[in-house]
C-alpha cells in the first residue's frame, strides 16, 4: 500500500509530466512496468490527473492500444498470483491494492484541501524531509504553475508562486479536514437525540 501511494506520487507522477526518457519507446516499456507494479492503467492515471490540472472533471477514458497492453499486463500481474498464491492475493495484494488508492485519495484532496478551505491552485509543504522523501512532491503550489518543470526545479519557483503552505503533509491535512467533517456530522446525530443530548450535557458538566 505505501509502495503504490509512494510511487505514484512520486515516479508516476513525474513520468506522466516530464518522462524520465527521450526515446518513446522506453518511456512506453517504463509505464507499462508502471501499471503492472502500482496496479493502474498509466494511461488511465494520466488522463485523470491532467483533467485535474485543467481544473475539470475526469473524462471517460478512450480506448486505446496502450490501454489495452497495460490491461493485459495487470491480467497478466493478477492471473499469475492467482495460480501462485490465492490467498496473497485476496487476502494481502487486493487490500493493499485498496489501501494505496485510498492513500492516493487522501493525498490528492490534502494537496488541494486544509480547514481553512478549498486551494485550486494548490498547498506546499516545504519541510526539507518531506521534499526528499516525496521527490519535491511538497511543491505542489509550484507545479501546478508550472506543470512541465522538471521535479529537481521546482524549489526555485519557491516565493514567485502565491499560494498557502502547511508544514503538515497532505495526508495528515486530508485527515484533519475529514476529521472536522466526521466531527460535525456526529454532533449533527446528537441533536437529533434527545437521550444522546441529555447523555452528552451530562458528561459535559
Amino acid at each position: 500500500a505505501t509502495f503504490i501511494w509512494w510511487g505514484s506520487n512520486t515516479v508516476a507522477h513525474i513520468q506522466l509530466h516530464t518522462p524520465l526518457f527521450r526515446a518513446r519507446r522506453a518511456n512506453r516499456g517504463f509505464s507499462l512496468w508502471l501499471t503492472a507494479a502500482l496496479g493502474v492503467p498509466q494511461t488511465v492515471w494520466r488522463a485523470r490527473h491532467l483533467s485535474h490540472h485543467a481544473g475539470r472533471a475526469p473524462r471517460r477514458t478512450r480506448w486505446t492500444p496502450t490501454l489495452g497492453l497495460e490491461l493485459v499486463a495487470l491480467a497478466v500481474v493478477w492471473s499469475a498470483l492467482a495460480v501462485v498464491s490465492p490467498v496473497l492475493l485476496v487476502a494481502v495484494y487486493l487490500p493493499a491494492l485498496g489501501l494505496g488508492l485510498t492513500l492516493c485519495q487522501l493525498q490528492g484532496h490534502g494537496e488541494h484541501a486544509w480547514i481553512g478551505g478549498e486551494a485550486p491552485e494548490g498547498i506546499s509543504c516545504y519541510r526539507a524531509l518531506h521534499n526528499r522523501l516525496w521527490l519535491n512532491d511538497g511543491y505542489h503550489a509550484e507545479h501546478h504553475a508550472k506543470p512541465g518543470l522538471h521535479w529537481r526545479q521546482l524549489p526555485s519557483l519557491r516565493g514567485e508562486v502565491t499560494a498557502p503552505d502547511s508544514p503538515h503533509s497532505p495526508v495528515r491535512r486530508a485527515l484533519s479536514t475529514l476529521r472536522g467533517v466526521v466531527l460535525g456530522r456526529l454532533e449533527r446525530l446528537v441533536l437529533r437525540s434527545s437521550v444522546l443530548e441529555r447523555w452528552i450535557l451530562a458528561r459535559h458538566r
